[in-house]
């Protein structure tokens, strides 16, 4: 007798505060380079032109670079339609 392995969530991307990993990776390092510009001096405009950067490119890594379009044009990594031949 044959046994099928059913893998559940096989296809699911990893999600990380609703980006995909790159989106997340993108953002983190605008996230540091935006709070390494703090280490010259703190003042209230320069935290709020700071805050605008951070929020901005949040809204941009979770709308534009998370749809499947952008990163999966540029990346080969694409897995088969099917699994086995028993789906």
């Amino acid at each position: 007798m044959r046994k099928i392995k059913n893998y559940k969530h096989f296809r699911k991307e990893p999600s990380i505060w609703g980006m995909n990993v790159k989106a997340f990776m993108v953002f983190i390092i605008i996230v540091i380079c935006s709070l390494m510009s703090l280490t010259t001096g703190v003042t209230i405009p320069k935290l709020i032109v700071i805050l605008l950067i951070i929020g901005v490119s949040y809204l941009i890594c979770v709308s534009l670079l998370s749809n499947r379009g952008l990163f999966s044009s540029l990346s080969d990594e694409k897995l088969p339609k099917k699994i086995s031949k028993y789906e």
